[in-house]
């Protein structure tokens, strides 16, 4: 995990905007952060800080090493007292206590609600790769920024075994404005401060002949207690083809009251598209019940309904399966996405 200049200068401009309007910043970093960047740099990069005031690491010739950065072996700063020297409190958060100072959370799992809305910025600076349960990863970041803060991801996009997994842009566009977030932008990773910003695809399929990261900024404009796990956009977008909109909506006429399973975007927005029909919805996520008052599945038989919808060709034929075990005569049941 590691920030080079060029992160740490958009950053810094984060940290400002958020001073701009409240009293204190604070920043989790998921992972302590290695700060690739040399003094002659920090110097040019922090005009209105005395750069002599940061401290430095102790093991920066293992650091410079790691990094392949000879010049980082007599002058690596310590990333608490850079990010105090920027006006911002850092906190990092890691699934061990490498430092002796982390908030030790499994990323794989739930966070505690006592981090919900706790942070104005979080820093994702190569971690998320490594936590096999990502979607997860995802909706705990967006829970613990605070509603108009910032997201920050520097993340690989083909460098093969470096991680579990490389990111396509398409995610981070898919996923947070799904989610009551905005991508204010997504780049290909420079390594200097003043490199011209690459900006990169996100929806059409492009190849890289070498090794990449996206630098990805997000910021939080709702927090929410449902999360959606996005259908990838360019597939999504079919759902704008006004002429299978009408055909569905002529398939469906006669039929009054609509059950669709399981919760997921298309449930949602059928729920939305069929404005004049009365909509159910059910699926046995244990959260979903807990937070949205969804019933399960196995409850169908407690509620009056016409058809039933499922939305997921994934899990058609499981649900179906499901359903038929219920008593549901299977002429009730369509596919719909």
């Amino acid at each position: 995990m590691a920030l080079n200049c060029y992160e740490i200068n958009k950053i810094n401009k984060n940290i400002k905007e958020i001073l701009q309007n409240n009293k204190s910043c604070k920043i989790l970093s998921l992972g302590y952060p290695d700060i690739l960047i040399t003094k002659e740099q920090m110097s040019k990069l922090i005009i209105d800080a005395d750069v002599d005031k940061i401290e430095i690491r102790k093991d920066s010739i293992d650091v410079a090493a790691t990094h392949k950065m000879e010049d980082l072996a007599y002058w690596c700063c310590e990333s608490y007292s850079l990010f105090k020297i920027l006006g911002a409190n850092l906190t990092v958060m890691d699934f061990t206590d490498w430092t002796g100072k982390e908030e030790v959370v499994d990323l794989n799992y739930p966070v505690d609600e006592k981090y919900y809305e706790l942070y104005d910025i979080v820093i994702d600076p190569g971690t998320t790769e490594h936590i096999f349960n990502i979607a997860q990863a995802m909706i705990s970041i967006l829970q613990i920024t605070k509603t108009d803060g910032f997201i920050y991801h520097q993340t690989p996009l083909n460098l093969i075994n470096h991680g579990f997994y490389n990111f396509s842009p398409t995610l981070y566009k898919d996923f947070y404005e799904d989610n009551g977030a905005i991508l204010l932008n997504c780049n290909q990773l420079q390594s200097n401060c003043n490199e011209e910003d690459i900006a990169l695809e996100l929806r059409e399929t492009f190849y890289l002949n070498a090794g990449g990261c996206n630098s990805v900024f997000i910021k939080k404009l709702e927090h929410r207690i449902d999360y959606i796990y996005p259908v990838q956009g360019k597939y999504r977008n079919s759902f704008n083809n006004k002429q299978k909109l009408d055909n569905i909506k002529i398939k469906y006429k006669d039929y009054k009251k609509i059950i669709l399973l399981p919760y997921n975007a298309h449930s949602k927005f059928f729920k939305v598209f069929f404005n004049d029909k009365e909509i159910i919805i059910l699926d046995d996520n244990i959260l979903l019940k807990k937070y949205l008052d969804i019933k399960p599945i196995s409850q169908i038989n407690e509620v009056d309904f016409d058809i039933i919808l499922i939305t997921s060709i994934t899990f058609e034929k499981k649900i179906r399966d499901k359903l038929i075990s219920l008593g549901i005569d299977n002429k009730k049941i369509f596919l719909q996405v």
